[in-house]
């Protein structure tokens, strides 16, 4: 009988949290700066026409979705104050958070399945940085204790070192983990779009829901990386498949809407693990990685978004150093590498790799950003050092 107590006690406590808790702020900040300065919404208005202008043209074009691989080099900025809370999130945890990213952004996830045919590969990868804003080797993470107990979303004191937070670093896609009072009512995360100021253009995660498994409870439903997955769709220019209402609680069928024509228009968002709902008369997607459904009940980017992904990649200002390999600011600088029994095309930002037997010792030269193969004919030894060169980038 206390059994059967405890677990309608754990299911009431868990729905009472779920109702409280924030799965995504971005739309409530997006509305709250249209209020404040009303030419961004101008701006953002007149952007969306270019975008649309822009992916219409490469339709009758006939060009392919996207024609290249983009790898985005991540670096974690992780505020802490309580170290027994584990707000200082370890490498272990964050890794797992680029894991779930390419898992869920190369349509790799093992939940994938095939109930939305225009569900595609989104053709993004992530890695960590290794090389710092000053060109140095480093882990991809940064560390700041902070006085501060909880960052509020409205804010910009995460972005700035003068407020107890971190300042950006330009060039990456920053992705800060901080205590943002989930359990409390505030969000899991929020990210900028595309137009946002640089110095607080990234994505934010509550550190209970980072990465991979369950750490919280109340998170319970919210443990498998997919609130950066949502978030990173919100920085890559994708919005929720209801729209990004102005009244974030005023919903509509037709007069809001994502931007993206294969995603059937939808009333609301879902909150829970719900199949084959419909709205708006048609099948709503609720498995879309935009909604808000459970982590695990999320599975799917479309073709037309990551059509928007990438036409806004090309398109945003603020996007463009990602098909900018100089965006490191990488300086000259001697690393050493680990040997791998194989050939790979590598590029800065990513561990390089070579293969066979060393001759003599072995060196190979490039610049940040780089993409570099490795051949056959590149021989070093497991057991032997190789060195690569990072040079300044020469591009703008």
């Amino acid at each position: 009988m206390k059994y059967h107590l405890f677990i309608i006690y754990f299911v009431l406590a868990n729905v009472t949290i779920l109702s409280a808790q924030k799965r995504c702020a971005t739309g409530e900040l997006e509305a709250l700066k249209h209020t404040i300065n009303p030419a961004l919404k101008q701006q953002k208005s007149a952007f969306e026409k270019e975008l649309q202008l822009r992916i219409n043209n490469e339709r009758q074009a006939k060009k392919p979705i996207a024609n290249e691989i983009i790898t985005i080099p991540v670096v974690f900025h992780v505020l802490y104050q309580n170290e027994e809370e584990d707000e200082n999130v370890d490498a272990a945890r964050l890794t797992s958070q680029i894991d779930v990213l390419n898992e869920d952004f190369r349509r790799k996830n093992a939940d994938a399945y095939d109930n939305w045919q225009q569900a595609a590969d989104a053709k993004i990868r992530f890695s960590l940085a290794n090389v710092d804003i000053n060109g140095n080797y480093f882990n991809g993470i940064t560390r700041t204790l902070t006085n501060i107990d909880v960052f509020e979303y409205r804010t910009d004191s995460m972005f700035l070192d003068a407020k107890g937070g971190k300042t950006i670093w330009p060039g990456y896609l920053n992705i800060y983990v901080c205590d943002l009072a989930a359990d409390f009512g505030g969000p899991v995360g929020f990210s900028s779009l595309p137009g946002y100021e640089a110095y607080i253009d990234a994505v934010v995660l509550d550190y209970q829901a980072t990465g991979r498994g369950v750490i919280f409870t109340f998170v319970l439903f919210n443990s498998e990386g997919r609130t950066a997955t949502h978030e990173v769709g919100h920085w890559l220019n994708l919005q929720h498949l209801w729209g990004p209402p102005e009244n974030v609680n005023d919903y509509d069928c037709f007069e809001q809407d994502d931007g993206v024509e294969d995603t059937p228009f939808s009333l609301a968002p879902y909150l829970g693990c719900e199949f084959g709902a419909t709205s708006c008369n048609s099948e709503d997607m609720t498995e879309n990685f935009m909604e808000y459904q459970f982590d695990g009940c999320l599975n799917l980017f479309t073709e037309g978004q990551v059509e928007r992904m990438h036409a806004s990649i090309d398109s945003a200002p603020s996007r463009s150093f990602l098909k900018n390999p100089c965006h490191q600011n990488a300086t000259k600088q001697t690393i050493q590498y680990k040997i791998n029994s194989e050939t790979e095309l590598v590029q800065a930002i990513d561990t390089v790799y070579a293969v066979n037997q060393v001759i003599e010792t072995a060196a190979a030269t490039y610049q940040a950003g780089e993409v570099v193969l490795l051949e056959n004919g590149f021989e070093v030894d497991a057991s032997s050092t190789f060195l690569a060169e990072i040079r300044a980038c020469t591009g703008n």
